[in-house]
């Protein structure tokens, strides 16, 4: 439940409280790992703590909401918080109920709904993009968006843009601007079938560039440095500069002795087919070179040492799965983009 609305309904109707919630012993109550939150990482412990020493300071402000089978709908954190707070002061129970309001739901999508307009006020966890995506991803499985469906989503590139309107009206609500969108319709749609093109999460390139890469990086996060190598993911062509410029030249700048390897991948994959990846690749490379030649730059310095290109060829000529391609150098140091198969590679 959001603070305001439970002010908006005290202010209308004093006796709403008393009549509406009570109090509930933890151990009646159920967290469902299906259907019990929309959060895309699940329970958050960081958060948890912090709930924890929040209520313990200032109270539970909202109450959880709960089903009529006790199943906690929101307020999972809060429920995890005050189980903490159990264990913690053993002889006090105070922490042995906590204030719920029970509340029955149509169907799963207005389930969903009332849970993301809960995540979005404090003391809770506002909602992630992922969160929101998972949420859409679920009503297009479902069939519930009108004219898109999930097994044929790749099938017209203005499927994208029905879907991006789609989520604007949906978060619109929720203080959600077009740009993120934008970015919550991409990773909704992330794994819809009969795609061209392989796309990923930024966190999933660094993942499987750390499976699978040949210079021992063992990394987690982008700029991590592992075996003097420094990786930065590059998804787009906008992010070249001064993202990628700007991240290497302090990397550099802080350790001169640090190799910087840019891993390239197309994060718009919409309608794009393998002859658009291999434009896009060139691109890529092409401003990458025109960034290591700087006039600013001494000579033999460069921003970016080593280019890898992530396989994302679905269809003409794919590419193997997990294994990142080496971009070649040419006589004058250049990326060359020649050098990268446009059949695919093993």
């Amino acid at each position: 439940m959001i603070l305001r609305d439970l002010i908006k309904l005290m202010e209308s109707d004093p006796s709403w409280y008393d009549e509406n919630v009570k109090s509930v012993l933890i151990d009646q109550l159920v967290i469902s790992e299906e259907g019990g939150q929309v959060r895309y990482g699940g329970i958050v412990p960081s958060h948890v703590q912090e709930l924890a020493d929040d209520i313990y300071a200032r109270g539970l402000e909202c109450p959880v909401t709960i089903d009529s089978k006790n199943c906690v709908v929101e307020g999972n954190h809060r429920v995890k918080a005050y189980q903490a707070l159990a264990r913690k002061y053993p002889k006090s129970l105070k922490w042995k109920k906590i204030k719920a309001y029970r509340m029955d739901f149509a169907d799963d999508a207005e389930r969903r709904a009332y849970q993301l307009q809960c995540n979005a006020h404090p003391p809770h966890k506002e909602s992630t993009n992922q969160d929101y995506a998972m949420v859409i991803r679920e009503d297009l499985e479902a069939g519930l968006i009108d004219g898109l469906e999930w097994k044929t989503f790749n099938s017209d590139i203005k499927n994208y843009d029905k879907l991006v309107e789609y989520v604007a009206d949906y978060v619109k609500p929720f203080g959600k601007t077009k740009g993120s969108a934008k970015a919550i319709a991409k990773l909704a749609a992330l794994q819809a079938p009969n795609g061209k093109v392989q796309n990923y999460t930024k966190d999933e390139i660094l993942q499987s560039f750390n499976n699978n890469n040949n210079i021992c990086w063992t990394g987690k996060r982008a700029g991590d440095i592992a075996n003097q190598h420094a990786v930065y993911p590059i998804g787009n062509e906008s992010h070249i500069f001064p993202n990628l410029t700007g991240n290497t030249f302090n990397k550099k700048t802080t350790n001169g002795q640090v190799s910087t390897v840019a891993v390239i991948w197309e994060s718009n994959t919409f309608g794009k087919d393998g002859k658009a990846l291999d434009g896009y690749r060139a691109n890529m490379l092409k401003k990458i070179n025109l960034s290591n030649n700087s006039w600013l730059l001494s000579k033999g310095t460069t921003l970016v040492d080593e280019v890898y290109i992530a396989p994302q060829k679905l269809r003409d000529g794919k590419e193997g799965t997990g294994k990142f391609f080496r971009v070649r150098k040419d006589a004058a140091g250049c990326f060359n983009p020649k050098s990268i198969p446009t059949s695919g590679w093993k």
